[in-house]
């Protein structure tokens, strides 16, 4: 596990547990450390609930006994009396974590424990699984997951490249790529500073493990007049996208998708209107949570997201019309 990884987990961990904005800055202590602790160590400021502390970052404590550890933790804490270290580490064994509670050590495993002694923090597995029950994906993240998915490339792609497909910042797409990380649905390599992620397993099955996590891409529905189905930046979607994947008959009223961004752009010209019921001059129009137009081919949404879209239904034909969708993908 990379430490750049663990400082971002770091800071959603606690941002997800205590609710709380942290903020982290690296920084330099090569010249004030041993050569063995600055080898041995990442170091990060971290700002959060009003404190200032120094992350020691390690990859593996597993070469390390307790007391290595409590020295060591004791040289750095010497460097500023009034900025206390914290330990970070992917996994702590059961006795080190003992003997860390028992000499006030600060230390944290992202998405497991937390003990902050100054703070009276001591949270264990049993209080976070509460606290971290699974939660959908960001749509950040999930557009991200089925851009990748129906790509299905198996070579890594680099976030920055990424970034750019997708019109993301380079915070959002590190966002991103950290949720997909952490529910094991992508992998990531880092070579000098550039991060690379790729599929953990095939696109199917990386598709049914993801789908729990997913979410329906539709944020409002709306009925419009005004506009045509054809109008540029809509995508055809429900019932009228399904029906070029399927045996299903287009339906009577149009249904197109569009970005929060186009529907913003659209909303307020003067010869649209939305109603209240669909009549025969209106079209169904879909606000995304995401892009669609990041995802799409030929006019229409892509198919994982119509899936998402529509996997509700309760009608038979839109059902059968789905699963024949699906399976009709080449995987």
């Amino acid at each position: 596990m990379n430490n750049r990884y663990l400082v971002d987990e770091f800071a959603n961990y606690l941002q997800a547990i205590l609710d709380v904005k942290v903020k982290i800055n690296p920084i330099k202590l090569r010249a004030a450390l041993p050569h063995y602790l600055s080898r041995k160590f990442e170091f990060h400021v971290v700002e959060f609930m009003g404190h200032q502390y120094l992350l020691q970052v390690v990859s593996s404590f597993e070469d390390l006994s307790p007391a290595q550890l409590k020295k060591q933790w004791e040289r750095v804490a010497d460097l500023n009396k009034n900025i206390i270290p914290i330990l970070v580490a992917p996994s702590i064994d059961s006795f080190n974590r003992k003997r860390l509670i028992e000499q006030r050590i600060p230390f944290v495993v992202p998405n497991n424990q937390l003990y902050l002694p100054d703070l009276g923090l001591d949270l264990r597995e049993y209080f976070i699984a509460e606290r971290l029950k699974p939660k959908k994906l960001s749509p950040s993240a999930q557009l991200c997951l089925i851009k990748l998915l129906i790509e299905r490339k198996e070579d890594f792609r680099s976030l920055a490249d990424f970034a750019k497909v997708l019109s993301y910042s380079k915070m959002s797409m590190t966002r991103a790529a950290n949720e997909l990380i952490r529910h094991g649905l992508v992998t990531e390599e880092i070579t000098g500073k550039t991060r690379w992620m790729r599929l953990e397993a095939s696109p199917r099955e990386i598709w049914e493990k993801a789908m729990p996590l997913l979410r329906n891409p539709v944020q409002h529905k709306k009925w419009v007049v005004g506009i045509s189905s054809q109008a540029q930046g809509f995508l055809k979607a429900g019932e009228s996208a399904l029906s070029e994947w399927s045996m299903l008959s287009p339906p009577s009223i149009p249904v197109v998708a569009v970005g929060k961004k186009v529907w913003k752009a659209v909303k307020d010209r003067a010869d649209i209107d939305v109603i209240a019921v669909p009549d025969n001059d209106s079209i169904e129009l879909q606000v995304w949570r995401y892009d669609p137009q990041v995802t799409s081919k030929h006019g229409r949404v892509d198919p994982l997201s119509l899936y998402l879209s529509l996997n509700d239904e309760a009608d038979e034909r839109v059902v059968q019309g789905l699963a024949d969708m699906i399976e009709g993908l080449n995987w």
